[in-house]
């Protein structure tokens, strides 16, 4: 029996050797298998880490260029808005000094129109006028009398340069 079972156990090593080959060399297909898969993980992770750069990199070089055109759109409005601020102050400058030369052409025209009209009424205006004065004096000689004597005579005397003035007039 020592032999039946020596030749068992001698079978069962042989078998035991061929499953542990067996094994093994599924061991080292594995980790073949393994290697190669975290070869091309790693590829993967490359590949991947590269395309981000890239991407970051275009990215970047958009931002920049928008930033650079935001910059020269900017530089562009601000000069732009300058130059409308400046035409503004000649516009009003120069609205400021139509406005007054048109005022001075109204101002003569209106002066030659009230001259015009009054052309040969002038005594009749000045007398009305006069006449109207010496009323004012009149009705106001009441409370000329009640003034002190040096008062009176200073109003006197404005009431004759008044009256003097009228007269220069109607002779001219």
């Amino acid at each position: 029996m020592e032999k039946k079972t020596n030749e068992y156990v001698s079978k069962l090593e042989k078998s035991f050797d061929s499953k542990l080959k067996i094994i093994e060399n599924e061991v080292k297909s594995i980790r073949q298998s393994l290697n190669d898969l975290q070869n091309k993980v790693a590829s993967n992770q490359e590949h991947s880490m590269k395309q981000i750069e890239t991407q970051e990199e275009i990215i970047m070089s958009m931002i920049h260029k928008f930033d650079d055109q935001f910059m020269q759109d900017k530089s562009k409005i601000e000069a732009d808005l300058e130059r409308v601020k400046a035409d503004q102050d000649v516009l009003k400058i120069s609205f400021t000094v139509n406005e007054k030369q048109l005022l001075e052409k109204i101002k003569a025209m209106i002066y030659t129109e009230i001259r015009n009209a009054c052309r040969e009424k002038e005594y009749e205006i000045l007398m009305n006028t006069w006449i109207s004065e010496l009323n004012e004096i009149i009705s106001d000689f009441e409370k000329l009398k009640k003034l002190h004597p040096q008062e009176f005579n200073i109003k006197m005397n404005e009431i004759a340069r008044t009256i003097e003035l009228f007269k220069q007039k109607i002779t001219k």
